[in-house]
C-alpha cells in the first residue's frame, strides 16, 4: 500500500501543474495568447476575450476530472495493478489537456483572420545580438562538483554503481542542456531596445538558475541514496524534500519569467509588433526550414523546443512521441515481466537462481551456510534493482546483512539465505515453496 500511495502523490499534482501553465497561456505576453498574436485592439475584442475565458473553464473542469480520476488509485491494493492504471492516467494526463489548447489556437487564427490582425509581413527591424550584453554562462567547472558528488557513494559501497553513474551521466546531461538547448538571440517583442535587453536579461537569469540548482540538487539526491546512515523512511523524506525543491525552484522561475514578460509586454500595442504565428504548428511545434538552429527558445516562458524543419527535431519528436504512447503498455509489460517463472536450481557443482534461472550463479563450494527464512530480514531495502508486489530483484541491503544479492517473489516463502566464505549474501527464493525447500536440502547436503 506504501509503494502505491508513493506512486500517485508523485504525480497526483500534474493536472493541477498544467492547468496553471496552461491557463497562464491565456494571459498576454509578447502579443500573445494560446500561441497566438494579436494587436493591442485584438487583445481587447469581446470575442477573443470569450474565447479565452472558455478555454480556461475548459481545462479547469478537465484537470479536475484527471485528478478526481487518481484520487481512488490511491486505494488500490496491489502496485502491479496500481502501476498499469498510473500508466493509462499519466498518458491521459499529459496528452487531454493540449486538446482544448489546439482547439482555442484553432478558433484564435481563424478570428485574427476574420477580423485582418494579420501582420506576418511586417515585422520589425531586428535588433543586433551586438546591442545586447553578453551572455554570462556558468562556467564548465560549475558542473563538476555535482557529477563527483554523484559518484561520492562509490567510495563505500561499489554495489552502487549503476545508481551513482547514472547520477552522474544525468549531471553530464544538464550540462549539456544548459549549454547547447538555449538559442542565445534577443527576446524581441517590438523594436524597444530597452524593452529587448530587459527581456534577454531575465531570461538568462533564470536560465542559469534552474540549470544550476537542479544540478546540485541531483547531486544531493544521490547522496541521499547512497549514505549508510540514511535508510528507510529518513532517506525516503529527505529524498522528497530535494525533489520538492528542485521542482519548486523550476516553476518559480518559469511564472517569474512569464509574469516579467507579461509585465514589460503590456504597452507593445502599436506598429510594427513580431508575429510569428506562421513558424508554430498548432501554437506548439516549430517549423522554420530557414532557421538552422536545432533548439529554440519557446516563445514565452523558459522553456526551449525542436525546430522540426531539421532532421534530428523530428527525431528528437518521434522519440518522445515514442516514449509517451509507450506509458499505456508500461504497466501490463512491467507485470509480465513480475511474473516471469522464478528459478532455483543445486547440481553438484553450482547453484544458479532468478527469473529462467539466469540472473545468478555460485559454486557449491563458495557457500559457507545456508538458512531457511519463514520472513524476508526485517527492513529489507532496495539499493537498486527491481522492486514489485511479486518481484524483488537485484541489490538490497538490510541491518542484519548489510548488501544482499536478491532473486525472489517476497509473497512466497519461504526464502533461502546463502553466506559465502568470503561474506557475501544471497537470498533466493522460487514460487513452489517445497522446491525452494528441496534446494536447501540439497545445499546442506553439499556442505
Amino acid at each position: 500500500m506504501s509503494g502505491t500511495i508513493i506512486l500517485w502523490i508523485s504525480v497526483i499534482w500534474l493536472p493541477a501543474l498544467l492547468f496553471l501553465l496552461l491557463r497562464n497561456e491565456t494571459k498576454w505576453k509578447k502579443g500573445i495568447a494560446a500561441g497566438v498574436t494579436f494587436p493591442y485592439e485584438g487583445q481587447q475584442h469581446p470575442e477573443v476575450q470569450a474565447r479565452l475565458r472558455r478555454f480556461r473553464k475548459q481545462m479547469g473542469w478537465l484537470c479536475l476530472a484527471l485528478t478526481a480520476a487518481a484520487l481512488p488509485c490511491l486505494f488500490l491494493p496491489s502496485f502491479s495493478l496500481s502501476f498499469a492504471f498510473w500508466g493509462f492516467w499519466l498518458f491521459a494526463c499529459i496528452l487531454l489537456p493540449y486538446v482544448p489548447y489546439v482547439l482555442c489556437n484553432r478558433d484564435l487564427k481563424r478570428l485574427k483572420q476574420v477580423h485582418g490582425w494579420n501582420r506576418l509581413g511586417q515585422q520589425p527591424a531586428p535588433i543586433p545580438k551586438e546591442a545586447i550584453p553578453p551572455f554570462r554562462r556558468l562556467p564548465v567547472w560549475f558542473f563538476l562538483p555535482p557529477v563527483l558528488l554523484s559518484l561520492l557513494p562509490l567510495l563505500w559501497d561499489r554495489a552502487l554503481w549503476p545508481s551513482s553513474v547514472i547520477m552522474a551521466l544525468c549531471q553530464v546531461l544538464f550540462f549539456l542542456c544548459y549549454r547547447y538547448t538555449y538559442r542565445d538571440r534577443p527576446e524581441q517583442v517590438g523594436e524597444d531596445l530597452d524593452r529587448t535587453k530587459a527581456l534577454t536579461a531575465l531570461r538568462r537569469r533564470n536560465w542559469n538558475l534552474v540549470w544550476g540548482v537542479c544540478a546540485y540538487c541531483l547531486a544531493g539526491c544521490s547522496l541521499v541514496l547512497g549514505l549508510p546512515p540514511l535508510q528507510g523512511l529518513p532517506a525516503l523524506l529527505l529524498f522528497f524534500a530535494l525533489a520538492i525543491l528542485m521542482t519548486a525552484v523550476c516553476l518559480a522561475a518559469e511564472f517569474r519569467t512569464r509574469k516579467q514578460q507579461e509585465t514589460l509586454s503590456q504597452s507593445v500595442g502599436g506598429d510594427p509588433y513580431r508575429d510569428e504565428d506562421d513558424r508554430w504548428l498548432l501554437g506548439l511545434f516549430y517549423y522554420n526550414p530557414r532557421d538552422r538552429h536545432l533548439f529554440v527558445n519557446a516563445r514565452t516562458g523558459l522553456n526551449t523546443t525542436v525546430n522540426l524543419a531539421r532532421p534530428a527535431g523530428k527525431v528528437l519528436t518521434a522519440l518522445g512521441l515514442a516514449c509517451l504512447l509507450a506509458l499505456p503498455f508500461l504497466g501490463p509489460a512491467l507485470n509480465a515481466y513480475a511474473q516471469t517463472p522464478l528459478l532455483l536450481t543445486v547440481t553438484s557443482q553450482e547453484i544458479t537462481a532468478g527469473q529462467n534461472g539466469e540472473d545468478y550463479t555460485l559454486s557449491c563450494t563458495q557457500v559457507a551456510s545456508a538458512q531457511l527464512l519463514e520472513e524476508l530480514p526485517p527492513h529489507l531495502g532496495r539499493t537498486h534493482g527491481t522492486g514489485m508486489d511479486t518481484l524483488l530483484k537485484g541489490t538490497f541491503s538490510a541491518p542484519s546483512l548489510g548488501s544482499v544479492q536478491v532473486a525472489l517473489d517476497p509473497t512466497c516463502p519461504p526464502f533461502l539465505l546463502l553466506t559465502t566464505h568470503d561474506g557475501r549474501h544471497y537470498l533466493f527464493g522460487t514460487r513452489t515453496p517445497q522446491e525452494t525447500v528441496r534446494c536447501y536440502e540439497a545445499i546442506l547436503a553439499s556442505l
